[in-house]
């Protein structure tokens, strides 16, 4: 019985591993790459979905949304250790 509980740990922190790693393989590929190789990151909005993207008097974006990807755009700066990302 205890050859088994230590068979099934084993496996259990194997796994964890090949999650874990495919996690940073992940993290490195894909989206977060083109932004860390282009060292920009593009937002869409529309103008004219009040309160959730709209245009103010010096025709700057505002709104929830706008509020909620800038939120985002930190958390990727701060992820991908890029403080002079630039935002477009």
């Amino acid at each position: 019985m205890r050859k088994i509980t230590s068979l099934v740990s084993l496996w259990f922190g194997v796994a964890c591993g090949l999650v874990v790693a495919s996690a940073a393989i992940a993290a490195e590929t894909g989206t977060l790459k083109k932004i860390r190789d282009a060292n920009e990151i593009n937002l869409g909005y529309r103008e004219s979905s009040i309160p959730f993207s709209y245009l103010d008097d010096q025709q700057r974006p505002v709104g929830y949304s706008i509020d909620l990807c800038l939120r985002v755009v930190e958390a990727i700066k701060s992820e991908l250790k890029l403080p002079n990302l630039q935002t477009k």
